[in-house]
């Protein structure tokens, strides 16, 4: 699910995070050396940013899966409650049911 999706681009992240230092994938379009730190610089930016970006994401996944186990929770319990023993009673099959006024007499 989500939580394996979350660990896989974690491990793609890792997998960038040493390739930061490394310019040789650009080749003969390397900036010059005095201004590599400045590309460097922004490659770990990138990389630290993918990590923030990771961890909020799994905070967010983290809080929705605990709403919804919260929700299922209340949901389950509203369906097993054990109804009281003034409502059994009120629902015993053959009773008949309360009168609508107190007091009221059936005469007319």
């Amino acid at each position: 699910g989500e939580a394996s999706e979350i660990h896989a681009f974690k491990a793609s992240v890792s997998e960038l995070e040493p390739l930061a230092l490394d310019l040789s994938d650009l080749a003969d379009r390397a900036p010059p050396h005095r201004r590599r730190q400045d590309l460097i610089n922004f490659r770990r930016a990138v990389v630290r940013d993918l990590y923030e970006e990771l961890r909020d994401l799994a905070s967010q996944v983290q809080t929705e899966q605990m709403q919804e186990m919260r929700h299922e929770n209340e949901v389950a319990s509203f369906f097993t409650a054990a109804p009281s023993s003034s409502s059994r009673a009120a629902l015993a099959p053959g009773r008949k049911p309360p009168p609508l006024l107190a007091g009221s007499s059936a005469q007319g």
